[in-house]
């Protein structure tokens, strides 16, 4: 038998498949955990399941075939490398806010293909502060967002944590320093531990008649 596919992914239960004799019998091997199938049209495959979901790094993989007249071949164990992918963010287009008035930026969000634990999100601006609310049903609670309120907020919890608190009407609030008016740009960094991402918001503060 032969592995035609790669040799790295990204995904933790990856589909791992090859070549054999036509009806051959099929034993894939990963890390010690066995998966049979069969090469009906001679192309076999397995998924790893979810309750054997592999962490990153490197994983043993073997293949046994025993064909029709139950002759075994077998090839040497080869390596199968589970990469970390990078978190990625989704931002919106340019917001227009009015000087000295808190208004709630909607549209962020994050999401990481291959980590349910905790990513770590870092909202910044330069010439205001952020507000999070951290009293939506499901999102992120006090403790998991540091210096609220401030122009660099930190947040940690999991993807969907995150994404609720994001989601909701004042879930993020932006506000100008006193009488501020002019450009600022909102920052996003999502780190997963190992890789990040970041991108940007355009904001434009618009003057107010303060007669």
């Amino acid at each position: 038998p032969t592995i035609s596919s790669g040799s790295t992914t990204a995904d933790s239960t990856p589909v791992i498949a090859g070549t054999s004799e036509v009806g051959a019998s099929i034993v894939v091997t990963v890390n010690g955990k066995s998966y049979s199938t069969s090469a009906t049209d001679g192309s076999w495959s397995v998924t790893v399941p979810s309750e054997d979901a592999l962490p990153i790094g490197n994983h043993a993989v073997s293949v046994t075939a025993t064909d029709a007249a139950g002759n075994t071949s077998a090839i040497g164990v080869q390596t199968l490398t589970h990469v970390n992918d990078a978190p990625v963010n989704t931002v919106p287009g340019a917001k227009t806010i009015v000087e000295d008035v808190q208004t709630a930026i909607a549209g962020l969000s994050v999401a990481d293909a291959d980590t349910a634990t905790d990513l770590t999100v870092t909202l910044s601006v330069s010439s205001g502060v952020l507000t999070v609310n951290t009293g939506v049903t499901s999102g992120l609670a006090g403790s998991e967002v540091a210096n609220n309120g401030s122009a660099t907020v930190t947040l940690t919890g999991t993807a969907t944590q995150i994404n609720t608190t994001l989601a909701n009407a004042t879930g993020l609030q932006y506000t100008g320093n006193s009488n501020f008016n002019g450009s600022d740009t909102l920052t996003i960094v999502t780190n997963d531990g190992a890789n990040s991402d970041s991108d940007t918001v355009s904001i434009t503060v618009s003057a107010a008649n303060d007669a």
